[in-house]
């Protein structure tokens, strides 16, 4: 996944540095979301307690939240969500087993964290819409093979490759929202345009949620990516 190197002592605000960082990003969401398409839904794995091996194990959630918490785990043990631009869809994730790093302040502090309205739409209205041609084939071959009714189609069986793919996709996204939204690209504007804002301030809830409309010439410059 495509990533800022905070300690590398380069400028970290700038536009086209940003700009190259979100563009790597939305092509890895492309790439991934063409993968996840080659499973079928799966609808199951976003159910709360359709996987009884979970349940003996204690965790009520659904599949993708269980994949989600055990790769977050492993992550947050190497430090990965210390990093500025990173956050996790789980909470209550362990400490940390390297020594925390130095890293530059040149970001306001805010609470915002969109990852439960990304979980929710990528299940409830991405997932269905890409999987349906898999889906569908799916079926088919069922009822040729005499399977009908409700396990004719929604499940392929293949669980762990589908939130595989899920995992990447939903980290890849979360970055991209994160990162283009309320982050860095705003403080990189402020830089730009240091009377964007309101009162000067970025620290509102407001401004992050529904930022003012930005100055003409990065306005330009972003209009030209956006029509690649």
């Amino acid at each position: 996944m495509p990533s800022l190197n905070f300690m590398s002592g380069e400028d970290l605000l700038s536009l086209d540095r940003i700009r190259s960082v979100l563009t790597r990003l939305e092509d890895t969401i492309i790439f991934s979301l063409i993968e996840r398409a080659q499973f079928a839904h799966n609808a199951r794995m976003y159910h709360r307690g359709a996987f009884k091996e979970l349940t003996d194990l204690g965790f009520n959630g659904s599949w993708l939240q269980w994949f989600l918490k055990e790769t977050e785990t492993f992550h947050a043990k190497a430090r990965r969500y210390t990093s500025p631009d990173e956050y996790p869809f789980t909470s209550d994730l362990p400490d940390p087993v390297l020594p925390p790093l130095s890293f530059p302040q040149i970001l306001y502090p805010n609470k915002i964290n969109a990852n439960p309205s990304i979980l929710s739409f990528y299940t409830r209205a991405i997932v269905p819409r890409i999987t349906r041609r898999a889906t569908l084939a799916l079926a088919t071959k069922k009822r040729a093979n005499g399977i009908v009714g409700d396990e004719e189609s929604e499940d392929d069986g293949n669980h762990g490759s589908a939130a595989t793919l899920d995992v990447e996709v939903l980290q890849s996204i979360s970055k991209r929202v994160h990162y283009g939204t309320c982050r860095l690209f705003f403080e990189a504007i402020r830089l730009v345009a240091p009377t964007c804002g309101q009162g000067n301030s970025f620290q509102s809830q407001n401004f992050w949620t529904n930022p003012p409309i930005l100055y003409p010439t990065f306005s330009i410059q972003t209009g030209k990516h956006l029509k690649r």
